[in-house]
């Protein structure tokens, strides 16, 4: 069909007709902001992914609603084995039901009890791969030796059953979990080398200014990151803390592990 100005009501023509920079002082073809979709990756595996279908009543029915005063821990990796023996006493569930198509936690996600898949694009964020199930276990062990504490985690299936990940899957995972869900901690076991990666650097410096705390993967390569960089574990924030390997030794204690990034 054709175009119209809207104040005018001027014919403009059909959508090949228009040009850019030409409709009034203050239009602008320019995009502010633009970057490649980075890639990036936790432990790379083989496996054909198998698209998760959305959470039902019976998925619901094993999990009490989080206490109101739960410290909740986001975890952005490939999903969470949610029904794991070790790990489903800490996964949170919001007061958000499923099926009726409502916001009813007001965090701008419709029916998301638990978490939300980024690849997928629904409500369930159960693993398809086993490493962000890895990773919940070792936030678990640490857990459990807490008596009486509140903590709770929430998964964000931001990579896929190859353990993959995009820039824009993480960033939304981030303010997800920072602005709408109020994490006071996020895990990132990922990351990508080289430049780049503004919008995520941008969104978990938003992040900061909700208090979250971002633990990132400095990586296991063995590599000097002062001369190559891994993101986000090297962005300059104060609410990044980049995490490397460590292993024991029963004589010297903890060292550093000698594939761990530095």
């Amino acid at each position: 069909g054709e175009f119209f100005d809207p104040v005018s009501g001027e014919v403009l023509g059909d959508p090949g007709d228009i040009l850019e920079r030409v409709l009034g002082a203050g239009s602008s073809g320019t995009i502010d902001g633009v970057e490649l979709n980075y890639y990036n990756f936790n432990e790379l595996e083989n496996q054909a992914p198998i698209p998760a279908v959305p959470l039902t009543d019976a998925d619901l029915a094993p999990f009490t609603t989080a206490p109101a005063d739960a410290i909740k821990i986001a975890i952005l990796d490939t999903g969470l084995d949610y029904d794991h023996p070790d790990l489903s006493k800490f996964v949170y569930k919001s007061s958000d039901g499923i099926g009726d198509g409502e916001d009813t936690d007001d965090n701008c996600q419709v029916d998301d009890p638990m978490g939300w898949n980024f690849v997928d694009d629904n409500n369930n964020p159960q693993d398809d791969h086993s490493h962000g199930t890895h990773i919940a276990g070792i936030v678990a062990k640490g857990l459990g030796e807490c008596d009486n504490c509140a903590f709770r985690i929430i998964s964000y299936k931001t990579h896929n059953s190859y353990g993959v990940g995009t820039l824009f899957a993480t960033s939304c995972g981030i303010l997800q979990a920072a602005v709408a869900d109020g994490a006071a901690v996020i895990n990132a076991s990922w990351g990508f080398y080289g430049g780049g990666g503004t919008i995520l650097r941008n969104a978990i410096d938003t992040a900061g200014t909700y208090g979250a705390l971002v633990l990132a993967a400095a990586g296991n390569d063995t590599l000097n990151l002062v001369a190559d960089q891994q993101n986000p574990a090297t962005f300059p924030l104060d609410n990044v803390v980049g995490v490397g390997a460590y292993f024991v030794d029963g004589t010297a204690g903890a060292q550093l592990a000698p594939f761990s990034n530095f």
